[in-house]
């Protein structure tokens, strides 16, 4: 449970082995808004690190990125290796965007610039069906690509793909 776990924060972290016996050490992260963060492994003495967004665990390597907010924490799994005593693991927890929200019918007005090229929503769709984002104005400069998750290459500046002026989706209700 979250109780017994260490709460990690943007910055830097350090989990470390609490017990000559214990072979896996739990912490987590849960963000007080939406975004996405990158979680880069600086330093590791004996163990190996995981990461879930809420569903399994998968291999940290040197840096991980995040879709989270407060309801979705990701949670971090230090396995201690071979037969140590003190494995510790220093954790980087950075913010790299944040995340919007959009509704049905609804709309945004978006301002992208030469140095914040790239913004990012969060959509819920209130039932099953199609869903269609449009940028309004059909402008060559501007490339939606609506996804049901968000990949490494998403976060990436001066990222150009996508669909010019719109893009479509197929959600279930309550998919976000």
């Amino acid at each position: 449970t979250s109780e017994d776990m260490q709460e990690l924060a943007e910055g830097e972290n350090t989990i470390n082995q609490t017990a000559e016996d214990v072979t896996e050490q739990y912490a987590f992260f849960a963000p007080s808004e939406s975004g996405i963060f990158k979680f880069e492994l600086a330093d590791s003495t004996d163990c190996e690190i995981n990461v879930s967004d809420g569903g399994s665990y998968v291999y940290m390597g040197s840096n991980k990125k995040l879709v989270l907010d407060k309801a979705h924490p990701a949670y971090i799994r230090m396995n201690v290796t071979g037969s140590s005593t003190n494995a510790s693991a220093k954790i980087i927890i950075t913010k790299l965007a944040d995340i919007g929200e959009i509704s049905a019918d609804g709309s945004t007005d978006v301002t992208l610039t030469k140095d914040n090229n790239l913004k990012f929503y969060k959509f819920t769709a209130p039932e099953d069906g199609v869903y269609v984002f449009e940028a309004g104005e059909l402008n060559t400069q501007v490339y939606m690509y609506a996804v049901n998750s968000i990949s490494d290459n998403d976060v990436l500046p001066d990222n150009y793909y996508g669909h010019q002026g719109a893009g479509a989706v197929s959600v279930e209700e309550g998919d976000v």
